[in-house]
């Protein structure tokens, strides 16, 4: 890892606070916030509430990397040392969405299929990072694929009685 090479010992090992070998492992967090809207384009012979859906969305998106280890930890990690590796980064995004979606007559059988792209335009928000011994001021541009599977699971109440007075 180009991040923690100053401090690597080989192997993706540090030295821990007793003197031995500690394992690293490396995994990224995160999340986003969004607003979106779509359109659903109706396929014929088929449900009206069914066919290809194209969603949008503006929203915040933020991740960093997040560090494991086991037993005693490294101290180059310790506290906010860990803030000068997380490459804690966040800023607006940007997400589009074209899928298929089906709704049964009988409510029974919900799903949709789609495929999603998004843009982060995204700026590191820590003051300094310890392996470029400087702040990272620039400007990213971080893609997500992905393909997305629902199933609907709808909840419906029962309709109220009609209730006439005469």
């Amino acid at each position: 890892s180009l991040i923690l090479d100053s401090i690597d010992a080989s192997n993706y090992y540090l030295i821990n606070g007793q003197g031995l070998y500690q394992l690293l492992s490396r995994y990224e967090r995160g999340y986003s916030i969004q607003i979106r809207v779509g359109k659903l384009f109706n396929l014929p012979d088929v449900n009206r509430n069914s066919g290809i859906i194209i969603r949008s969305g503006v929203g915040f998106i933020q991740h960093k990397i997040k560090y494991y280890w086991t037993e005693d930890g490294p101290p180059q990690l310790d506290g906010d040392y860990i803030k000068g590796y997380d490459r804690l980064t966040n800023g607006m995004m940007l997400s589009q969405c074209i899928g298929y979606e089906y709704h049964s007559s009988n409510n029974l059988v919900n799903f949709s299929i789609e495929s999603e792209f998004t843009e982060g335009f995204t700026k590191s928000r820590r003051s300094w990072d310890y392996d470029l011994m400087a702040q990272d001021q620039s400007n990213r541009k971080d893609y997500l694929i992905g393909i997305k599977a629902v199933w609907y699971l709808p909840i419906y109440h029962k309709p109220a009685d009609n209730v006439y007075f005469y």
